[in-house]
């Protein structure tokens, strides 16, 4: 989800989102993880922090 968010594809990854959870819901009878939940909510507000990589020290 947040590749395609990030590549400028929100609608996509919101439907992965949906698809993610209907599948959860369906075949297993969960619910996403809170950390999924908050990804998707943070798409949703088109948050700027998402397009922005982590920083990674490489030395």
């Amino acid at each position: 989800m947040l590749g395609l968010y990030r590549s400028g594809r929100q609608a996509e990854a919101l439907a992965v989102c949906s698809g993610l959870r209907a599948t959860l819901v369906s075949e297993h009878g969960l619910e996403p993880t809170p950390a999924v939940r908050d990804l998707h909510r943070r798409i949703l507000a088109a948050d700027p922090a998402l397009t922005q990589a982590p920083y990674r020290d490489l030395s």
